[in-house]
């Protein structure tokens, strides 16, 4: 895994080329912890063009890794980021055309495989997780792209006659002559989602390459961006319970083979829940050595991971590793917030930061489960979506008006995942709209109301409303059976935007690789091809992974309910974190109290609303994320 910065102009100006290969240096080494085993600047001749890298060498550790690559025919130069997981496949393909090889990096096989391919066929071709820069010097053009699911990101910034691009925003923060000026309706989507949807970030001028398209830009600079890959949702396979759990048994066996791929050892986070209990007890019947496991736990036992952890490694005989966090959590939150760039309110993104620290002692690469419950099912609300899918006609039978009154009869729930906080919000959305629906039971942030009380009358000037923001983005999707609908939008927005965000920033802080066998797109594929009858079957979520985890895992894992790096939020907003909650919130001249009524929030931060304790320390976390992200990201410079 690596880190890619560069600048293409739209003149060639070779007067120009020792200060640009400056300002790419200064980028790069910003984002010098996701590669500090090297680096490298390749500069145009003609003063077009700087590319520039930073590497964390996992396959072909010599220097034949070395980049940026300048392909063998000399039309290509690539700065990558990421893993051709199938480039021994690839490689050997190309070898039977004739292709001669110098080294043996999967950068290099991609580098040959655009110039025997080109780039659509190639992209289409490749399995792994990647963002890149490719320099076509015949054509003049510059092409930068993402893989299928957006693991890895990828920035761009267009200023005056030039186009900046980097892995990570802070990487801009070292451009003494570009402004970043603050977005505030990136802020307005950010309160309700506690993350800022793509392609939009919280600065104006900085966009972010979308998942499965490249993007060819030309010596005039102009932009064209096209999709090689998409889901198909609609179409559905007919297969048995049983033949879906023998494939999905396959896929994920080969999706783990591929990447265990490296020259340097490979790990797996460990949750003690069914996705990441998989993971581990398919990757170690592969290996010929010990795999290492990583879990998280708390001193005062709350959300105490470990005991299923520990079942799943003596099972398979891990080399486990136990991280157990203390409440001294002030001193980690700066560290996360600044990782982050952007305000980011997923609160598991400090066990995550955490335990990919402890991990990066021990190894470089890391599986881990992001995109099972996405793909499988594997939240409530897609349980949900199942039964409002079959009585949706019922429900529209009765008055809307009814279902309202119904829904506000029943007082606030007191505990966090209970069946009644489930039945709670499942009746607020039953008379909502699709995206307003999805809001509803998918967020815990800031409704549309509760955004117009939070806000000053002078600063709310008519941002586009998230339900508005979700239309846009998605209204292809809106006729899709319900529970396709909901994975959809859990697939393109949530996952995309928040979890992937979450695993990428936390690892590659740590110079760590993060790798996600659930989000190998022939998986991904077979699981949306899947009818809900089939990918439902029954009562509990991702019934196909509990059937598979049968055979892999202790039952106690099996039947245990859904699990991740979670930390008890509100037990420290009342105790450890109250003090400095308070203090950065209301700051004087800090941005809560600059765009927020400060008597809303001081009701919010004084439990006075009317929200259960999970939803108010959302709430509360949301507002203390933008709060410190102000603090140490705006006033701090890189």
């Amino acid at each position: 895994m690596c880190g890619i910065a560069g600048v293409f102009l739209k003149q060639s100006d070779i007067f120009r080329s020792g200060k640009l290969l400056n300002e790419v240096s200064n980028m790069v080494m910003a984002i010098r912890h996701r590669g500090p085993d090297d680096e490298g600047i390749w500069t145009d001749p003609e003063g077009r063009l700087v590319l520039g890298h930073c590497r964390l060498a996992i396959i072909d550790l010599t220097q034949e890794g070395h980049q940026p690559m300048t392909s063998s025919c000399g039309r290509y130069v690539i700065s990558f980021n990421g893993e051709i997981y199938n480039y021994l496949e690839l490689r050997h393909e190309l070898e039977n055309i004739g292709v001669q090889f110098h080294g043996h990096s999967d950068t290099e096989v991609l580098l040959s495989a655009v110039s025997q391919w080109g780039i659509y066929e190639t992209l289409n071709k490749v399995i792994g997780m990647f963002a890149f820069a490719l320099w076509d010097n015949f054509k003049v053009k510059l092409i930068l792209s993402r893989d299928r699911a957006g693991k890895k990101p990828l920035y761009y910034l267009c200023h005056h006659n030039s186009i900046y691009f980097a892995s990570e925003i802070k990487a801009f923060k070292t451009l003494d002559e570009v402004d970043l000026p603050t977005d505030y309706n990136s802020i307005y989507q950010y309160l309700t989602f506690g993350y800022i949807p793509a392609p939009a970030t919280i600065y104006k001028n900085v966009s972010e390459i979308p998942a499965a398209h490249y993007m060819t830009i030309d010596q005039n600079l102009n932009l064209e961006c096209k999709p090689y890959w998409q889901v198909e949702w609609i179409k559905k396979r007919q297969v048995t319970f049983d033949e879906a759990v023998e494939e999905t048994d396959r896929l994920l066996n080969e999706a783990i083979k591929i990447r265990l791929r490296a020259d340097v050892s490979v790990g797996c986070f460990l949750s003690g829940g069914i996705d990441s209990g998989l993971l581990a007890a398919m990757a170690s019947l592969q290996m010929n050595k010990k795999l290492k496991t990583f879990t998280v736990s708390f001193k005062d036992g709350t959300f105490n991971e470990s005991p299923l952890a520990n079942m799943v490694s003596k099972r398979y005989e891990t080399d486990h590793h136990e991280i157990c966090l203390s409440p001294d959590i002030i001193d980690i939150i700066p560290k996360v917030v600044k990782s982050f760039d952007e305000p980011f309110a997923d609160p598991s993104a400090i066990p995550s930061y955490c335990i990919s620290g402890k991990a990066s002692e021990y190894l470089k690469v890391v599986l881990n489960g992001e995109g099972a419950d996405e793909i499988f099912a594997g939240y409530r609300r897609h349980w949900a979506m199942k039964y409002f899918g079959y009585f949706k006609e019922v429900f529209n039978i009765v008055p809307d008006k009814f279902w309202i009154k119904f829904s506000e009869s029943f007082p606030q729930p007191k505990a966090f995942r209970s069946k009644y906080s489930f039945f709670h919000r499942f009746t607020r959305g039953i008379t909502e709209n699709p995206f307003n629906r999805y809001i509803t039971w998918c967020t815990d942030g800031f409704n549309e109301l509760e955004k117009a009380n939070l806000y000053k009358e002078t600063t709310n000037n008519g941002y586009c409303s998230s339900i508005d923001l979700l239309k846009d983005k998605y209204g292809t999707l809106e006729n899709l059976y319900p529970l396709d609908h909901f994975r959809a939008m859990d697939f393109l927005q949530n996952m995309h935007d928040d979890m992937l965000v979450k695993m990428d920033i936390a690892t590659m802080a740590h110079g760590l690789e993060g790798r996600n066998p659930f989000l190998d797109h022939r998986i991904v594929e077979w699981g949306t091809s899947l009818p809900a009858g089939i990918m439902m079957k029954g009562l509990n979520t991702k019934p196909i992974l509990r059937e598979l985890a049968k055979k892999y895992l202790p039952r106690e894992v099996v039947i245990a309910p859904k699990r991740g790096f979670e930390i008890p939020l509100v037990m420290w907003l009342h105790k450890d974190l109250y003090s400095i909650v308070r203090e950065t919130c209301l700051a004087a001249n800090g941005i809560i109290l600059e765009l927020f009524d400060r008597n809303y929030v001081e009701k919010l931060l004084d439990k006075k609303l009317d929200l259960d304790p999970n939803r108010w320390a959302k709430r509360v976390w949301i507002l203390f994320m933008l709060a410190m992200w102000e603090d140490q990201v705006c006033r701090e410079s890189f």
